[in-house]
């Protein structure tokens, strides 16, 4: 068995899981490294290995699972239920990785009015991460990445630096697609127009 026939077994096994599995998996590892952390390493030095350990759990297993997931989807039954799946994990995902640059950016505001994980105490403990702190950026960020996908943004949470603006716009532009494209194939069937009419 060459290796990439192994791969090829490990790509379909991956299309296998739902995306609403990875999201969620996605945020239970980020909430449990985040309380586990609860000193300055994440901003000083460790930030990066932070980063990338959390990158590839939070982020791109789920999108590997969208992807194949929207590639195989089929007009079927549940082909809008589905869709919505998508759309739900879309804005989890989203949210995931807003929620991975708060952390790591510490003391630097990057969005207007979210909660910082970190509480400052006295000069020689530094900063420390609760979990009450966790739970309300986690809060925060799923409700930021939700009214911005279904552009429904109350303007009460905004971004403040370009990558974050650069970000909640490709969040929008994603999920428009993932509606329009979804919502247009399933009419565009013409077994679905007739069964309806």
């Amino acid at each position: 068995m060459t290796l990439l026939s192994k791969f090829k077994i490990f790509i379909t096994r991956i299309e296998r899981i739902p995306a609403v599995v990875y999201a969620v998996c996605g945020w239970v590892i980020t909430i449990f490294t985040t309380s586990i952390s609860t000193t300055d390493w994440v901003s000083d030095g460790g930030g990066m290995w932070f980063f990338l350990f959390l990158l590839p759990l939070v982020v791109f297993l789920p999108c590997l699972s969208i992807y194949h997931a929207a590639k195989s989807l089929e007009l079927s039954g549940d082909y809008l239920v589905r869709v919505v799946e998508l759309y739900v994990v879309l804005a989890l995902v989203f949210a995931n990785l807003y929620f991975v640059l708060i952390v790591i950016h510490g003391e630097i505001q990057i969005y207007e009015k979210i909660h910082t994980p970190w509480v400052y105490l006295e000069w020689p403990q530094g900063r420390r991460l609760y979990i009450q702190n966790i739970l309300l950026t986690a809060v925060d960020c799923i409700y930021f990445s939700f009214s911005t996908i279904t552009t429904s943004a109350y303007g009460d949470i905004k971004p403040l630096v370009w990558y974050t603006k650069l970000l909640s716009n490709i969040e929008v532009i994603t999920g428009l697609y993932l509606v329009t494209i979804g919502i247009g194939r399933y009419f565009s069937n013409p077994n679905i127009t007739k069964n309806s009419s």
